[in-house]
């Protein structure tokens, strides 16, 4: 019996570890995403609020995101807070800065949630198929 008990306490652990909502760039590369709702509360819903970001976005590589509704490249960075969390910073050629915290839903889905959450700064992207 403890050998059953440990054989299954084995297996949920080796299901659970490859299993991660920290986002990484290889997540994000590849396709067309674009934002569908709003994201609060860890629900998708309402209209998407995160500027031209919502427009749709190609990550190119682990630096360089092209932005459909300027039409420009610009450089990205994803980083891990104190508390533990991602964020994305994005740098567009303007000179400006944004960065909001960013989670993984799944495979094709992630969600971002501005610094001004009071006004509700958030977009649910879903990758497009092609």
């Amino acid at each position: 019996m403890k050998r059953l008990l440990l054989i299954a306490l084995i297996m949920v652990v080796s299901m659970t570890a490859g299993c991660s909502n920290k986002i990484t760039e290889e997540d994000l590369i590849g396709g067309k995403w674009s934002a569908t709702a709003a994201f609060k509360n860890e629900e998708a819903g309402g209209e998407p609020v995160c500027g031209y970001y919502a427009k749709g976005l190609e990550f190119k590589d682990k630096e360089n995101v092209y932005n459909e509704y300027k039409g420009e490249n610009f450089k990205y960075h994803l980083r891990e807070t104190k508390e533990g969390k991602i964020e994305i910073e994005f740098y567009p050629p303007n000179g400006a800065y944004d960065y909001y915290e960013i989670y993984k839903v799944n495979k094709n889905a992630f969600a971002i949630i501005g610094p001004y959450k009071e006004v509700g700064d958030s977009c649910y992207f879903e990758r497009e198929n092609n």
